[in-house]
């Protein structure tokens, strides 16, 4: 699962490419050590589809190049930290005064 959440490890990470094409490749491990972990874990049926989204989110944000301090971000939601984005800032103005921007 470090692969799915390598990016809020880091202080910034850009999605690209080759890194979408890794977070599939490890998570999808039939051969090696990984294929040994995987055919051990059981993964509920729930997570299937979590799985699915963090695939296709991935793919979105590598096609966009996205770029941003993505563990800054969940720490907002998590922690309830301050934002950490000037899209965060004007999100969290919007919502104290409940109007939209």
């Amino acid at each position: 699962m470090h692969w799915y959440w390598a990016p809020i490890l880091d202080k910034e990470v850009e999605f690209n490419p080759e890194l979408a094409a890794e977070m599939v490749r490890r998570n999808t491990m039939t051969t090696g050590i990984g294929g040994q972990i995987n055919r051990h874990c059981n993964v509920p049926a729930g997570m299937v589809f979590l799985t699915r989204i963090n695939f296709g989110l991935a793919g979105l944000f590598a096609g966009l190049r996205a770029k941003g301090p993505w563990r800054a971000i969940v720490t907002e939601y998590v922690d309830g930290a301050p934002p950490s984005t000037e899209l965060g800032r004007l999100s969290a103005a919007s919502t104290k005064s409940g109007e939209p921007i």
